[in-house]
């Protein structure tokens, strides 16, 4: 379970409404991270998610000064790993890096960088993000920025500005094929996100399943105790339905695949 970003004053980050909007294939949205306080993320909201026994994730954000208070009092709180949501303005990844030296410093849990795929070179950043101490990484973020206009109201449908990253069904190849990447090229666990939809009706339909469980497998490799515990029932799940084999350990041919 991963949490909205968590942030020191959600009152002044507050997400315009209306924050979502379906589109064709997909969705836009503005939101910007959770507007729960983080003192009632410490005092309530964290144990009622460890009810659930499920591993907790805390993304914390948006900002390195932030990281640097809400990584100890998450851990403190009781969740189980922490998701760097840091804002990178075009291709400087300073605020990243610095993200991930904070929590190193100030926490004990090991690290997932959520990444932006609107960058000129997602497997660099993602590099670079290793040899800060990334332990495992998400990818990917929504993508900017689309508009969507009402005809009838003459507006956009979106609050505020009136545009918003894009998620959902339309940005999968693309989640896809980061996901693959950074895998590839850094070796560590990594969180398929992006590119979601309900499940339809079809049980063979290429946009059920079967991708997710690439999305969210096949390029994870075994990490941290939290994604383990993940990773265990995702390989139960792929092996159940035969998912694609993806053979990672030669690096020379990263896509090299066996078929049931």
């Amino acid at each position: 379970m991963i949490t909205k970003t968590i942030v020191l004053n959600p009152l002044q980050q507050m997400n315009p409404r209306p924050c979502m909007a379906r589109i064709q294939s997909g969705l836009l949205n503005t939101e910007r991270c959770s507007e729960i306080k983080l003192e009632d993320w410490c005092r309530k909201e964290f144990r009622v998610a460890k009810e659930a026994a499920v591993p907790v994730i805390a993304s914390v954000g948006i900002t390195p000064e932030e990281v640097r208070v809400i990584a100890p009092a998450a851990e403190e709180a009781g969740a189980d790993m922490l998701e760097l949501s840091v804002f990178i303005p075009y291709d400087d990844p300073k605020p990243l890096l610095d993200a991930i030296r904070a929590a190193k410093e100030w926490s004990s849990l090991p690290i997932s960088v959520k990444l932006n795929a609107n960058v000129a070179d997602v497997a660099e950043l993602a590099l670079a993000a290793k040899e800060e101490g990334a332990d495992a990484f998400s990818a990917i973020d929504g993508l900017n920025a689309g508009m969507a206009v009402d005809i009838e109201a003459g507006r956009p449908v979106l609050g505020e500005q009136g545009y918003g990253r894009i998620s959902g069904a339309a940005i999968k190849p693309l989640a896809l094929r980061c996901v693959a990447e950074v895998a590839h090229h850094t070796g560590l666990p990594v969180m398929g996100t992006g590119g979601g939809q309900r499940r339809r009706r079809r049980p063979r339909d290429a946009d059920g399943w079967g991708d997710r469980g690439w999305c969210l497998h096949r390029f994870a490799s075994p990490g941290p105790r939290c994604l383990q515990e993940d990773h265990a029932g995702n390989q139960r799940v792929s092996s159940e339905k035969g998912l694609l084999q993806c053979h990672r350990s030669d690096r020379r041919r990263p896509f090299a695949h066996t078929f049931p």
